[in-house]
Formats: C-alpha cells, sequence, structure tokens
C-alpha cells in the first residue's frame, strides 16, 4: 500500500471512528436509548449471552459473505486493477457497513423464532413501548439506506478512481 493509500484508508477509518462516537454520545441522550437499555437489563442473562452471541457470530458471516461477493463481483467485472491496499481496506468496511443491519436481523429473527428467547424478550418488553417490531424498523431503515449508498458507489467508482480498465 502507498503512503497516499495508507493515509487515505487511516483517514477513513478514522472519520467512520469519530461519526461512531458521535452517534452514540447523541444516541445515548434519548430516551428510546435508555428504554432499550431499560428491556436489555431486564433479560435473562442467558437470554442475554444468546443474543450477543447470534449478533456477533452473525454479523461476523454476514461480513465474510459480503467481502466474498465483493471480490467475486470485481473479478466478474473484469476490472484489471488488484485488490490490495486502499481497494481492499474500503471493500472490507462496505462489507462490515452493510453486514452489521443484516447480522442484527438474523440474530432477531432467531431471537424471534426460538420460544424461549421470544418468551424471555416478550417478558423484558412488557410494560415498555418497545417492540420486535419496533426494534427491527431502524435495522430495516439502515440496512436499506447501506445497501443503496453500497451500489450508488459501486456505479460511480470507475469514474471516480480511473479504474475502470476492463480485461481484454
Amino acid at each position: 500500500m502507498s503512503p497516499a493509500e495508507g493515509v487515505w484508508s487511516l483517514g477513513l477509518f478514522g472519520v467512520l471512528l469519530a461519526a461512531y462516537a458521535l452517534f452514540v454520545r447523541l444516541r445515548r441522550r434519548t430516551r428510546d436509548y435508555h428504554e432499550a437499555r431499560s428491556v436489555k437489563r431486564r433479560l435473562p442473562p442467558w437470554a442475554f449471552g444468546i443474543e450477543k452471541s447470534a449478533l456477533y457470530g452473525l454479523s461476523l458471516v454476514a461480513s465474510v459473505v459480503v467481502f466474498l461477493a465483493f471480490i467475486r463481483l470485481y473479478r466478474l467485472a473484469g476490472i484489471r486493477h488488484e485488490i490490495a491496499g486502499a481497494t481492499l481496506v474500503f471493500g472490507a468496511i462496505g462489507a462490515i457497513l452493510i453486514a452489521a443491519p443484516m447480522g442484527a436481523l438474523l440474530a432477531n429473527l432467531i431471537s424471534w423464532s426460538l420460544p424461549a428467547l421470544r418468551r424471555a424478550n416478550e417478558t423484558a418488553m412488557s410494560g415498555s413501548p418497545i417492540s420486535f417490531l419496533s426494534a427491527n424498523q431502524g435495522l430495516l431503515w439502515f440496512g436499506a439506506a447501506t445497501i443503496l449508498r453500497a451500489s450508488s458507489f459501486s456505479r460511480s467508482r470507475r469514474s471516480l478512481h480511473g479504474c475502470g480498465e476492463r480485461a481484454a
């Protein structure tokens, strides 16, 4: 990776971390955040552990699948530019951003599908305005926005980076 690619890659990563830190800071001030934390505290430890394990495991699997799809599509497009350096970093960051809501939705699907977990969640959510539907609405919006943004980026990538050379 050239020094310029390293600076751009670290810069983008730093901007993403700063944006995430700002989001977390602002999110903690909302009433919805405190209600969600209250519901999570009421979950039994075993249910909380299963949900966290499912979230992290499925997000990791989804990230790998999305990244492998990125590499496959990159090759199918016939682009000669090597997948290394900044391309690799940006592809991995994009895969993680796309896969995070997918992993969370899949974890919620598992939580809803297993009767014991569903009962534990329904008990924790009783008396709260939070429901499975309201919890998943934000994930669906975030996932749709991320995928739409990624698809618009992929269409404009060749013109922005000059990497649109196709194999003969």
